[in-house]
């Protein structure tokens, strides 16, 4: 991993990267006078060119001599001169930094939440973890000491108390300081200078800050935390270290939470590893004050959760090989179009083509381009579908097509693309173009040459061929694990001999007992457990170099269409999309023309199923009922009364896939590319068959899974999921969106056959429960933007500008209501960037000021400030209209075609 490259003088580089040990180490070259120079584009020939060299784009270069060299001219020089060191060095996933996960915790009072930008409150203290070592430097000026071992053995019990599976045990040790700038200036020497890889939730725009700027207030220079004195970025973070936010890592990598309510450590650690943060009664300063020892461990804990979250989900891991296979450093990488931008400038260069710096003016910022097809036979119930999907498909037409760039010749028209598709290629001519050997072209208009391959091209197929390779080895060695759980010389399996048959074309078992497994000779059970215990490890890796290529393949498109990447051509962004959209649009009409017409005609398939003198219903109805960018839904349940007895729908459904559906789908998708001029990469693959699928609109259905790939199946109701309706989204409080989840699976599992009265009995059972529940339960939940821009005062009154949303209304009534009752230091103020609870209230007592708008009342999860509840009504009738009644209602109607359900209540309209 590099961590940073700069240039200094006398005519020198120098970068910083993580060596095999974990930590920082040091690289510097001295650059010759002759490489001393910069790429420049030479369009008006006033200067020498250089032949060997051009260019991306085919343009003429000379070199300018400088004095100081750009980042690019940088690892020009390197990769010419020291790409060995690099790529053993620099480059290398193996090299893995020692990462310091920290947490501070500060002193506050009645001024409310510390802002970092101020830093005004001390810090108490700050907690380090690294490893299984976690280590708290505090300051006291009651000069108490805490109890060491006590604290350890909570911190471990903890632990285990939520999550036993967790095996890590962790080393606690102190520092106590007598000043507020010991435990600074420490921290910094004794943790900030010697760790490469800096960790924490929110760190970067906190706890970082706030060390930085408290260490100013305190008259002590901020230099310290920089070994050259030098920073970078709009944090200003220092030089030759990287300030990796797990919090922006996590937002921008995770998908295994579904629903995230919020994004407060507490939350996340809890979903994905089952532990929360420690819970504590009162103000944080009162524990401070009357319990040093749980404060301590409070602080303690939150820096261990981020480090056990990472253990979990491998980030850091994942981050590493994305940034080595970019070549950029580690606090750049998480941009996803400087990564790139990265990787395809190596890859030009190699080639020996220039990317010269671009000139502000030449800035596409803004421009639009046509986005997927999304296709939706909305308030449908259909039963016996299957999920195909293409696989990455717009990475996969930027390989079909030759994308790139460089390749890209033109756009033409509509009307002179009908031309050059029927074979008349004179829109063409005066770029050389003489017939389709030489081109290929989208549906959009776009041209791109055959005469080179694209670097993107080029690159995606690597990324694409690497990935299969260590899928492919993630395979063999589960092969191999199966097999030697099995492994007994007294008797053989199938798994034991698949493995043996597996072993002699690879290396991937030691090689001691591979020897002995072939000559069938005992292995230890002490043998056994560690080489499993090392083939375990080894997918993991495996497994995190996989879904590391997942990323960069799927981001590969998204920064093509990102108006401020290097390359962004909004023709060629737009000729990608729009090819999707034709591809989607043909297997569309393709499938549905094979249910209402090729089926009926397809004899071999009807010989294969033993179907004989079967007839075509008069009206068929179309089988795609929807469609979204690269995947298709497909139901087969007007085929169904056709099942053979000696098939089940499974076989079926697979037997008209295999033998007919899918040949002809992909003769289908070899026409279509060769009307375009290419060669077809793509695949429809079938991947599962769902018994039910209910569709209420675009982006907003559920289904319930049948079988899928390999050979999988699920009982009724087993593994059901929703897509766009209100159970993941966590505007909703969590016990409501639990409560429609029920309703919608009653919903799969009834299908159109759900009775009046059943729901009836639903609604009222669920109402009923709902108003016996305290505020927190079904509160809603939305993010505060603008806060400033809506709410012109909520000091003494509240006062609101024009169309302020409800719930920015809920948060100025809380903001005065814990300014009015003195409750500043226990609860901060609601501030732009928070999200927030909020209910609808009513019969305030002239507590809160006159204002009939103000019927909602806000507050930050998890902290509702109870000292005010006797004041706060809490509107029943309101929030359950909003939060239930209204969306199964939507439901409701765009299911059971009840047209105007949304605006009559529910429990007087006559379904009930």
């Amino acid at each position: 991993m590099l961590l940073d490259i700069e240039f200094i003088k006398p005519n020198t580089i120098k970068l910083s990267y993580i060596n095999k040990y974990g930590f920082t180490e040091f690289f510097e070259t001295e650059v010759p006078k002759n490489q001393m120079f910069e790429w420049k584009l030479n369009l008006y020939r006033t200067k020498h060119s250089v032949k060997e060299y051009e260019s991306w784009d085919g343009k003429p270069l000379y070199k300018e001599q400088t004095d100081v060299l750009t980042k690019t001219r940088m690892f020009q020089y390197l990769n010419d001169f020291h790409k060995e060191f690099l790529d053993k060095n620099v480059f290398n996933n193996e090299n893995f930094p020692k990462v310091l996960f920290f947490d501070i915790e500060i002193l506050t009072d009645d001024d409310g939440f510390p802002k970092p930008e101020l830093a005004l409150k001390p810090i108490v203290t700050i907690s380090f973890c690294v490893d299984d070592e976690i280590t708290v430097y505090y300051w006291d000026k009651n000069n108490r000491d805490i109890k060491v071992n006590e604290i350890e053995y909570k911190i471990n019990e903890y632990i285990q108390k939520n999550n036993p599976e967790i095996k890590r045990t962790f080393k606690f040790s102190y520092r106590k300081f007598d000043t507020e700038k010991e435990l600074l200036f420490h921290s910094i020497k004794d943790f900030f200078n010697i760790y490469p890889v800096w960790s924490g939730w929110n760190v970067r725009k906190f706890d970082y800050v706030y060390i930085k700027n408290r260490l100013r207030v305190l008259g002590m220079s901020d230099d310290l935390l920089s070994p050259n004195k030098r920073f970078k970025g709009k944090f200003q973070e220092p030089y030759h270290t990287a300030l990796l936010d797990y919090y922006e890592l996590f937002l921008k990598y995770d998908r295994s939470i579904k629903v995230r309510e919020n994004f407060t450590l507490d939350f996340i650690s809890k979903s994905v590893t089952g532990i929360p943060k420690i819970k504590y009664s009162g103000t944080l300063d009162n524990l401070l004050k009357n319990d040093l020892d749980n404060f301590i461990l409070y602080n303690c804990i939150d820096s261990i959760l981020v480090s056990l979250i990472n253990d979990k989900l491998k980030i850091l891991k994942t981050y590493n090989i994305l940034c080595n296979f970019s070549r950029i450093e580690a606090t750049l990488g998480i941009n996803s179009s400087l990564a790139i931008e990265s990787a395809l400038f190596n890859k030009f260069y190699s080639n020996k083509k220039i990317c010269v710096p671009k000139f502000e003016n030449e800035s596409t910022d803004g421009e639009k381009y046509e986005g997927a097809y999304v296709f939706a036979a909305s308030g449908t119930i259909n039963d016996y579908v299957i999920g195909c999907d293409y696989t990455s498909m717009y990475p996969t037409i930027m390989m079909q097509w030759n994308i790139g760039p460089e390749t890209f010749i033109t756009k033409i028209n509509k009307s002179e693309l009908e031309l050059v598709l029927n074979g008349d290629f004179s829109p063409l001519h005066k770029f050389g173009i003489k017939d389709k050997s030489e081109i290929t072209i989208t549906s959009s208009g776009a041209v791109f040459t055959k005469r080179v391959k694209s670097v993107v091209a080029d690159l995606v197929e690597y990324l694409f061929n690497k990935r299969k390779e260590v899928k492919k080895e993630i395979a063999n060695i589960e092969i191999i694990v199966a097999g030697l759980k099995e492994y007994d010389k007294t008797k053989t399996t199938d798994a034991v001999l698949k493995m043996k048959e597996k072993i002699k074309e690879t290396t991937l078992l030691n090689e001691e007992i591979k020897n002995l497994i072939l000559s069938n000779s005992p292995i230890t059970p002490t043998q056994k457990q560690n080489e499993l215990e090392r083939l375990k490890n080894l997918i993991e890796i495996y497994s995190i170099e996989e879904n590391a290529y997942k990323i960069y393949i799927n981001s590969m498109y998204g920064v093509m269409g990102f108006s401020k990447f290097y390359f962004f051509n909004k023709d060629i962004a737009e000729g990608i999309t729009l090819q999707g959209q034709t591809i989607n649009k043909t297997t569309i009409n393709s499938i549905n023309y094979y249910f209402k017409e090729y089926f009926w005609k397809d004899k071999n398939l009807h010989n294969i199923l033993k179907l004989n003198n079967i007839e075509k219903p008069q009206n068929i109805n179309d089988a795609v009922i929807y469609g979204d960018t690269d995947s298709t839904y497909v139901t087969f349940q007007e085929l169904m009364f056709l099942k053979p007895n000696h098939l089940d729908e499974v076989e079926f459904i697979k037997t008209i896939w295999d033998n007919s559906l899918r040949p002809f789908l992909l003769k289908m998708q070899q026409k279509l590319s060769e009307k375009y001029f290419t060669e077809s990469k793509l695949d429809l693959k079938f991947e599962k068959i769902l018994r039910r699928m209910i569709i209420f609109a675009k982006k907003k259905y559920v289904t319930e899974t049948y079988w899928k790939i390999p050979d999988i199946r699920y009982q009724p109701l087993q593994k059901v999921e929703f897509v766009g309706v209100e159970v993941v989204k966590s505007d909703l409080p969590p016990y409501i969106r639990k409560k429609i989840m029920e309703f919608l699976k009653n919903m799969l599992l009834y299908g159109k056959e759900y009775k009046k009265e059943d729901i009836k009995e639903f609604y009222n059972k669920i109402k009923k429960e709902f108003y016996q529940q305290p505020p927190d339960i079904i509160a809603m939940a939305k993010k505060i933007s603008d806060y400033e821009k809506y709410i012109k005062n909520d000091n003494d009154k509240i006062e609101l500008n024009k169309k302020c949303p409800i719930h920015i209304k809920s948060g100025a009534l809380y903001n005065y209501v814990i300014r009015k009752y003195k409750l500043t230091k226990k609860y901060r103020f609601i501030n732009s960037g928070d999200k927030i609870n909020f209910i609808y209230i009513k019969n305030l007592n002239n507590e809160f000021p006159a204002n009939s708008s103000l019927n909602v009342f806000g507050y930050i999860p998890n902290e509702f400030p109870i000292e005010v509840l006797n004041l706060i009504k809490v509107d029943y009738d309101a929030q359950f209209k909003v939060v239930f009644e209204d969306v199964i209602g939507r439901y409701i109607s765009e299911i059971y075609n009840i047209k105007d359900l949304n605006s009559t209540s529910l429990d007087t309209y006559e379904l009930f």
